[in-house]
């Protein structure tokens, strides 16, 4: 259980520090998420219930946003508790704006398939059952940007790394993850007392740039990004496996472009440094071009179709990796509304083209009024191994509610 008394100090000191004049918003929800499995023995996949709260306070030119959010999780019992996510102060001026503390930044226009959104790291710990949103973890950082009419520049710093969240399962070895049925098994981890995560010094911090034009025609943005692996790359040891955190440098560009009823956006990142595994066990570094190419479609009464397609591109290859010279995935979101808007109805599809593996999430949503909604609907997975097979055991239904407040 993770409750935390520094936490909710904090969180009394900066009420306690909030300007009697100031403008105060506090608003959150309270929901429930419960997922059961399509297969014997029908086990818990995800059971979880949250309060988030939610304030923004503003004087002037300065502004701060905080959110707070209490769970139950039975099935990850190490996620019940009280925490803090986000908690950041602003100042804004006619040209620019600067943000300092824990917050979530989004970098390009991808659904699901990351290309350049590579500075908020991701909670796999239930891998893509959960909400988009829900998988972003804040990190924190100094973000600025210039504004100029059309043009945006952005820089941001991150002091300290945040890695990513992987559930990994230690084969013979009792853990924390040993009832998380989203939990990737491995042969061994770093021996005991020594963390893999970078030390925290000035020069293992993370810094990015971002120069963007947003017009009624097109929307482009060139990115760099000097940053670390979120996720670790396996090498190979006497012991076994562990875990290493690695330097990455990349380079994105993003656009968009709506012509009537469609948007095409596309996005490519070249990532230097980038590691992967070959057949012996090693991991040898590489140049990875990630390339994405979508449509959007809204052809009228509230129909919405979404295409995309993303590949992964090894420089220098040869036979020797596991990976493929090109690994490709697509996927195929459709959703129509219904009875005045109040009911959702959707489908979204990832497929793995090497492995012939795939995920699809089927649901509706019904939203009662304005501060009730309830969902339901199923996770399907397909294929012996890859990214989606590997948990071609997790069919679940599911169902969520609502409230607002």
């Amino acid at each position: 259980m993770k409750f935390s008394l520094r936490v909710m100090l904090q969180v009394i000191g900066c009420f306690s520090l909030i300007p009697a004049d100031a403008d105060v918003d506090i608003k959150g929800y309270l929901d429930t998420y419960q997922s059961i499995g399509l297969r014997e023995p029908h086990r818990f996949m995800g059971s979880r219930t949250r309060i988030r709260l939610e304030g923004d306070f503003s004087l002037g030119d300065a502004w701060a946003f905080g959110s707070i959010n209490a769970v139950y999780n039975h099935v990850l019992e190490q996620e019940t508790g009280i925490n803090l996510r986000e908690a950041y102060v602003g100042w804004a001026a006619d040209c620019f704006d600067l943000k300092a503390g824990n917050q979530i930044i989004i970098w390009g226009h991808s659904e699901g398939l990351y290309v350049t959104d590579n500075i908020s790291p991701k909670d796999y710990s239930e891998a893509l059952a959960r909400d988009f949103d829900d998988m972003r973890i804040p990190v924190t950082a100094f973000r600025g940007r210039v504004l100029l009419g059309m043009f945006t520049g952005e820089f941001v710093w991150l002091p300290v790394f945040t890695p990513a969240v992987v559930p990994y399962r230690q084969k013979g070895i009792s853990g924390d993850q040993d009832e998380n049925p989203w939990a990737i098994p491995i042969d061994a981890a770093l021996p005991a007392g020594k963390s893999p995560l970078p030390a925290k010094k000035l020069e293992n911090s993370e810094i990015g740039v971002k120069l963007s034009l947003s017009a009624s025609a097109l929307d482009i943005a060139f990115s760099g990004l000097y940053t670390w692996d979120d996720i670790p790359v396996m090498h190979l040891s006497d012991a076994g496996i562990y875990p290493r955190y690695h330097r990455l440098a990349i380079w994105g560009i993003d656009a968009g472009i709506p012509i009537g009823i469609m948007v095409i956006r596309c996005e490519a990142a070249l990532r230097l440094n980038d590691f992967f595994a070959t057949r012996s066990g090693e991991q040898k570094s590489k140049t990875g071009v990630v390339g994405l190419a979508a449509l959007d479609l809204s052809p009228g009464n509230d129909w919405n179709l979404s295409m995309q397609v993303h590949d992964t591109y090894i420089t220098e290859y040869n036979s020797s990796f596991v990976a493929p010279h090109h690994d490709a995935y697509a996927t195929l979101r459709i959703s129509k509304e219904l009875f005045r808007n109040t009911l959702t109805l959707s489908s979204m599809l990832f497929y793995g083209f090497d492995k012939n593996d795939s995920y699809c999430r089927i649901s509706s949503k019904y939203a009662l009024n304005d501060a009730i909604s309830i969902s339901a609907g199923v996770d399907l997975f397909d294929g012996k191994n890859g990214t989606f097979g590997q948990y071609a055991q997790n069919d679940a239904g599911f169902i969520e509610c609502r409230y607002d407040f």
